[in-house]
């Protein structure tokens, strides 16, 4: 009895030692996980430090002076653009130039209203010959080519005379082909110009588009288109009945300052051809009297916008 009393106790005993043992071990095991728990906290901690790699930007600074290659870089891209644009310039002044000297020259051989032209420049100075068409007169030219106004001021100055000569102006075209103008004495006239081998201009000569009466049938009208180039001159007209015809083998040939001869063949449309001979009024340039064959009849023209000579033929 005695011993089942002390068996109990055991148990009893027992019992409490194992309960007291596992609050023990679940104290530990309580205390140890909070001390699992803290470290991820303090894992954490790192991740502030973790920045700290990314003071590799440290190196940055040292990659901030590689910044200073794109610094020069552009500069170098200017001094392109400016090379570039400098040798446009050139390029562009080349051509002005180049073209300049061709055109802002004299040089050369000339056909003028009523003869021919060889002139010589040398910086601004113009030298040359003329010869009237029929070779009446002939004499010298002396100026100066004013390149910046397209203008020439000078003197003719006849071999047949020393009282004959005059002042020469002329308006030269912007590539210097050709030239509008006049020459004074004791008479002004028409003196233009072109180079040798080149129509005149309208309104220059004889060319360009003239009105004509006719005495042949008397106080017939017409209209007459004419080309002049060197001492000839070709060209068409019309009548006010309609008939055609043309102007051929005209040659031109001068006697006086205030007159040039043109005398050709003229042929219309009914198979008809005869002479005829014209006399433009160098003074004006807009006017001409004449007459043709057969008959002798008064054949006479004049510049639209002038009007008639009051004598058709002579």
């Amino acid at each position: 009895m005695r011993k089942t009393a002390l068996l109990g106790l055991f148990f009893i005993l027992l019992f409490l030692l194992s309960g007291c043992g596992a609050a023990l071990s679940g104290a530990m095991a309580a205390s140890s996980t909070p001390t699992i728990v803290r470290l991820p906290a303090v894992t954490e901690t790192p991740d502030t430090p973790v920045p700290t790699p990314p003071l590799s930007p440290s190196p940055a600074p040292t990659s901030t002076p590689v910044t200073p290659g794109p610094g020069p870089a552009s500069p170098t891209v200017t001094a392109r653009a400016v090379t570039s644009t400098s040798v446009s310039i050139p390029l562009a002044g080349a051509t002005g130039p180049g073209t300049a000297a061709a055109s802002t020259s004299l040089t050369g051989a000339w056909d003028f209203t009523f003869g021919t032209m060889s002139l010589t420049q040398r910086d601004s100075r113009v030298e040359g010959t003329y010869q009237w068409y029929g070779g009446l007169d002939s004499g010298q030219i002396q100026g100066v080519a004013l390149a910046d106004l397209n203008q020439f001021q000078g003197l003719w100055l006849s071999n047949r005379s020393s009282n004959s000569q005059g002042e020469l102006r002329w308006q030269l075209a912007v590539d210097w082909t050709s030239f509008s103008g006049s020459f004074e004495s004791s008479k002004t006239g028409q003196w233009c110009g072109v180079r040798s081998g080149q129509p005149l201009p309208a309104g220059c000569g004889f060319s360009g588009v003239w009105q004509l009466r006719f005495g042949d049938p008397p106080d017939v009208t017409g209209q007459a288109t004419l080309v002049q180039t060197g001492q000839t001159v070709q060209g068409t007209y019309i009548d006010s009945q309609g008939h055609t015809g043309e102007i051929v083998d005209g040659v031109i040939t001068v006697e006086s300052l205030t007159e040039a001869k043109l005398s050709g063949t003229w042929r219309n449309d009914q198979g008809e051809q005869d002479a005829f001979e014209w006399w433009l009024d160098l003074t004006t340039g807009r006017t001409f009297q004449g007459r043709r064959d057969p008959g002798n009849s008064e054949w006479c023209g004049w510049r639209e916008g002038t009007g008639q000579p009051e004598q058709c033929g002579w």
